[in-house]
């Protein structure tokens, strides 16, 4: 007579839906492994080679589509996760409940799935060069610790440069800086320009990328307290709209930097400062020389007040005024969404091989005196 059999209990397969979901983090890892060991590697096989052709096939997209592809997507995104966690609770609502376990697996799966497949794309589209050649493997920059006197006279020059090409700029009945171009996006294409010149000092900055594009909703960016953000995905530079003119074409060619594939946020603002500086368009050189008067100044008024507050007191007016309208603007975001803004950046930048996080944006100084050092 044979056996009867233990039928096992009904229920479903989690092991295979659950490994589909995920193998896209495993390649990911691997992908990074590779390229996180060897910077000489990294630049070699990748940011010289593959990350070109990623940024020409974008391009192609790009131009045709004056609006932020950031934005769409991102606003698309939210809209269809809602539509389908809406969708969701209605089928869980109808269900029996037998059924719902596997039907919340298969959502869960479903959000896993994106969610990988998102850090694989990260990682393929940029993440590489966050581990290459530092942009001083070009410029031939040498960074070593700087004195009180020689940050304090790197400021005095700034100011007094910063004042004469305040001069030259625009303003409006506010005293404000009015940015000379027809529109914002003529202005974006300019920031193209003004980093194909540095390229021709600088040929790893060469290569066609699309141009800076503005955000609609830069009222969000302003509560983030963000003046842009570079997006891997369509290797798009995006500017806050709403933020001080005066910060807007340092900013567009500090995500441009990262376009050009230097993600390092030190590396990105002392690209855009040569680049600003080297341009005969006013509103860029003085952007580029105010923003690093800022950086110098704040390092300045950590390290001794006394010294900020000579060269700060010889600062034009015109000039101090952009540095208060600038800290009015950013100053009334500051709360709960700005501080977990920071945050999120912060972790996110360490988690990229920036130890200083957040800081590292003013890091630039060392570059910067490296520069003045050339003088």
């Amino acid at each position: 007579m044979q056996a009867t059999r233990n039928k096992s209990k009904p229920g479903f397969d989690w092991a295979k839906p659950l490994f589909m979901s995920l193998w896209p983090l495993l390649a990911a890892g691997a992908f990074w492994f590779i390229y996180s060991r060897d910077p000489d590697i990294t630049e070699r096989g990748y940011s010289t080679s593959i990350y070109p052709m990623i940024t020409n096939f974008s391009t192609l997209v790009g131009k045709f589509l004056p609006a932020s592809m950031a934005e769409l997507t991102i606003i698309a995104s939210l809209l269809f996760a809602l539509v389908m966690g809406v969708r969701l609770v209605l089928m869980l609502a109808k269900a029996k409940k037998k059924a719902r376990p596997k039907m919340l697996f298969d959502a869960l799966c479903a959000v896993l799935a994106t969610l990988s497949y998102l850090v694989l794309g990260f990682v393929v589209l940029c993440a590489p060069n966050y581990h290459r050649q530092p942009f001083t493997y070009y410029s031939q920059h040498v960074v070593e610790p700087a004195t009180l006197e020689e940050l304090e006279d790197l400021s005095v020059i700034l100011g007094q440069r910063a004042g004469e090409l305040r001069a030259l700029v625009a303003e409006n009945d506010q005293g404000q800086v009015l940015l000379t171009g027809k529109n914002l996006y003529a202005v974006a294409a300019q920031a193209n320009l003004v980093m194909e010149n540095l390229s021709a000092t600088y040929p790893v900055l060469g290569g066609i990328t699309p141009p800076p594009k503005p955000v609609a909703s830069s009222f969000v960016l302003n509560q983030l307290k963000l003046s842009g953000f570079f997006f891997p995905y369509f290797t798009e530079a995006n500017f806050n709209t709403k933020m001080p003119a005066a910060e807007m074409p340092f900013t567009m060619l500090h995500e441009l930097a990262h376009a050009q594939g230097f993600m390092r946020e030190d590396e990105a603002n002392f690209i855009a400062y040569l680049a600003c500086r080297d341009s005969d368009n006013p509103d860029f050189a003085y952007s580029g020389n105010l923003m690093a008067l800022r950086y110098c100044l704040s390092a300045l008024s950590g390290a001794d007040t006394e010294a900020y507050n000579r060269v700060y007191e010889g600062l034009s007016e015109p000039v101090q005024r952009d540095i208060i309208e600038a800290r009015t603007h950013w100053g009334r975001y500051d709360g709960t969404l700005a501080d977990l803004s920071d945050r999120v950046n912060d972790v996110y930048l360490r988690v990229n091989s920036q130890p200083a996080g957040t800081r590292s944006y003013g890091q630039v100084v060392d570059l910067l005196i490296a520069e003045y050092r050339r003088w």
